[in-house]
């Protein structure tokens, strides 16, 4: 069986139906999930599309829930048609694109089966832009008072409160992006908008509670407090 058999044979592994566009150059269409990346009619990997994101190069949809093994699945799927070992021979028009289909679908990989990194590049896609401040100001100002002091009992209590905070912004977090997925499937633009601004001034408050709790970590073991959850 020739390679080019054998690589038609994976192609068909996934069959998800995408946006029709044709070859660049066979100008065969490209109506499936697979040859978006290669034709199947040619073997040529395609050049990349402004209108490509991470999630359509894994042929998901925009969701913040997304099935891990299915990423995995079809990272996978697509690397063993893509990748550029299997062009070593060719042309260097093939082995280039090869090259730069194989980089955007790694990054894609990377970005999207991480939650918190999927949460940033959704919001970066929906041109939200923060306004406002997501910072606790009591938690910051407590910080200010007690991270110079050698005083245990109230770095204790803050601990406990940094805890509270970290916690109830997580849950709001998750409730948000259920929200927003449920807006996506009813293709409501407007209160997905809305959500997603108010889901981007609570990522940064998460992203202030992790800077603080990094920070009570060098301030523990400069004033060798013990921990808490090792006694």
């Amino acid at each position: 069986m020739s390679s080019t058999t054998l690589m038609r044979r994976e192609l068909a592994v996934v069959d998800q139906a995408s946006q029709p566009n044709n070859c660049t150059t066979c100008a065969k269409p490209l109506d499936r999930f697979f040859s978006g990346h290669i034709c199947t009619g040619c073997m040529r990997p395609q050049p990349l599309s402004p209108s490509e994101d991470y999630f359509s190069a894994l042929g998901l949809k925009r969701r913040f829930k997304q099935d891990i093994n299915e990423i995995e699945n079809r990272f996978y799927g697509i690397s063993r048609v893509l990748h550029p070992d299997r062009y070593g021979t060719a042309n260097d028009d093939k082995r280039n694109l090869s090259i730069q289909r194989m980089g955007f679908l790694n990054d894609a990989y990377r970005i999207i089966k991480d939650p918190a990194l999927r949460r940033e590049y959704i919001i970066s896609l929906e041109g939200i832009k923060v306004s406002g401040d997501g910072i606790p100001l009591e938690l910051a100002e407590f910080w200010l008072e007690i991270k110079e002091s050698n005083n245990e009992e109230e770095f204790i209590r803050f601990e406990n409160e940094l805890a509270f905070y970290g916690k109830r912004s997580r849950q709001t977090i998750v409730g948000l992006e259920d929200e927003i997925d449920s807006a996506f499937e009813r293709a409501d633009n407007k209160a997905a908008t809305d959500l997603l601004k108010k889901l981007a001034l609570k990522v940064q408050e998460q992203n202030y509670l992790d800077s603080l709790a990094r920070d009570c970590e060098r301030v523990r073991a400069i004033h060798v407090y013990p921990d808490p959850d090792k006694k």
